[in-house]
């Protein structure tokens, strides 16, 4: 299947911390992601929050931000949500490249578009072209770099420049689901639920394996961590989280908290019409 790949994505690997952060998820997909969304609850609680907080408000085009593999959109298909056309954007390609097979055994057979982009440049769409855009612990929350007709724009900057984009994208109405951390997420709350959600579940066999590569994961995602202290990862709290979608342009319509071991929340907002 052929990929989009955007030139304005293409400049951006000009940059030394975007070839940095790009890197790192690659590297994140490839550790963690096939562990994360097989054996950690937490994790999965957080996906299923985002697709509760979206159903019937999907439509007929919905674009998966910072897809992975395509685990958000394939759990929106299972879940009744029927669009005729999914968009699945990722900057690492060789985990895009996993999207359809993924869609597939979850009985989707609509239009797939792979576009090998980020949140760092717009969306290579037309005004109004979305029915509704989800993104699941990626793109939104990691928009620390926005490159915008030669305009550069960082951290809390550049998080704004993504969500006005993603007002532009989306037809009058449409919604923009994401997840996202607490501000200063324990980590180690999330690890403790994953191990004792395998204990009571008495998957020993997975439990080995996570507690095999517990180590391989945690260094994995340390960028992450180093990327939210700098700024370029947004972990904010819900009041923060308004104001930045309400300086966008949308209006937030729902907020769930609770999952991911207490450290996740889900968000809901609607581009005025």
């Amino acid at each position: 299947m052929e990929i989009i790949t955007p030139k304005t994505f293409l400049s951006t690997l000009e940059h030394q911390r975007v070839r940095e952060i790009i890197s790192g998820f690659e590297r994140w997909n490839q550790v963690a992601l096939p562990l994360m969304g097989a054996m950690s609850q937490p994790y999965i609680s957080i996906q299923q929050a985002l697709v509760e907080a979206m159903c019937g408000r999907v439509g007929s085009t919905v674009l998966d931000y910072g897809c992975g593999t395509g685990a958000i959109a394939a759990m929106l298909v299972r879940s009744n949500q029927r669009p005729s056309r999914i968009v699945a954007v990722e900057p690492d390609r060789a985990t895009l490249k996993q999207v359809p097979s993924t869609l597939s055994r979850a009985g989707f057979h609509g239009r797939v578009v792979l576009v090998n982009s980020s949140s760092m440049v717009p969306l290579p769409f037309r005004d109004g072209e979305i029915d509704a855009i989800v993104s699941g612990l990626g793109a939104i929350i990691y928009a620390g770099f926005h490159l915008n007709n030669s305009h550069c724009a960082e951290g809390k900057a550049a998080l704004i420049e993504c969500l006005k984009d993603c007002h532009r994208a989306l037809k009058p109405d449409g919604y923009l689901g994401f997840s996202s951390l607490v501000p200063d997420p324990d980590f180690r709350a999330i690890k403790r639920q994953s191990i004792l959600s395998l204990l009571k579940g008495l998957r020993l066999k997975a439990l080995w394996l996570a507690l095999k590569n517990v180590g391989k994961i945690e260094q994995a995602s340390q960028f992450m961590k180093e990327f939210a202290q700098v700024g370029w990862a947004h972990y904010l709290t819900v009041s923060q989280w308004r104001e930045a979608l309400q300086l966008a342009g949308f209006r937030l319509v729902d907020v769930r908290c609770g999952s991911y071991a207490g450290q996740g929340l889900v968000f809901v907002a609607q581009k005025s019409a």
